[in-house]
């Protein structure tokens, strides 16, 4: 259960990936995007239809928001361990 804090945390709570979402969300929506837990939070950004700046399916988007966030942690993640054995 604490991994998937951990990455749900990476996905919308870290400073690194904030500025993305909030660059899409519509500022009156903000609160709640960032406010819900873990399983509301997945459940409601699949469900809501207006919560986007953007002309596109939000659920859609979201999908794929998420997939390219936990691509880019996944690349960083192996690139650091890669880099530091290469160090010893």
């Amino acid at each position: 259960m604490e991994a998937l804090k951990s990455i749900l945390h990476n996905l919308k709570d870290c400073e690194n990936t904030k500025e993305p979402w909030h660059r899409v969300i519509k500022e009156y929506h903000w609160s709640k995007f960032i406010s819900l837990d873990r399983f509301a939070w997945v459940k409601w950004n699949l469900v809501c239809k207006d919560i986007d700046i953007l002309s596109w399916d939000w659920s859609i988007f979201f999908e794929v928001m998420v997939w390219a966030l936990l691509k880019d942690m996944t690349v960083l993640i192996f690139s650091l361990r890669f880099d530091m054995g290469e160090k010893l």
